[in-house]
């Protein structure tokens, strides 16, 4: 009899654990890293005023100037003109 009220209590149990299990509790999803923000792009920004030459020409050089300009500073060395010549 010791054996059969085990058996049957066995049974029980088994048909009571064969029945489906209780649902599990719902949990939160995980937490994540939030990502980095992106930075916008920046435009390129160009100056509204226009560049001005660093040197004002007043006027168009010719050789003639170039070659005079050469020979006063020649002279103001103190030295000939004949040397820079093609003989």
């Amino acid at each position: 009899m010791k054996y059969i009220k085990k058996f049957e209590k066995f049974i029980n149990e088994a048909t009571i654990t064969a029945s489906p299990a209780p649902a599990k509790p719902t949990t939160a999803p995980p937490i994540t890293k939030p990502e980095r923000p992106v930075k916008p792009g920046k435009p390129i920004v160009r100056p509204n005023v226009d560049p001005e030459p660093k040197a004002e020409k007043d006027k168009k050089v010719t050789e003639m100037d170039v070659a005079k300009r050469f020979i006063d500073e020649v002279n103001a060395k103190g030295e000939s003109v004949e040397k820079y010549l093609n003989k």
